[in-house]
């Protein structure tokens, strides 16, 4: 289960930089 969260986080993370490189 904590690793299920976690994974979760890393991809949120992930995916807020991305729409963060966007212009």
């Amino acid at each position: 289960l904590v690793e299920h969260l976690k994974l979760r986080g890393f991809i949120l993370s992930r995916s807020t930089t991305y729409l963060r490189l966007l212009p």
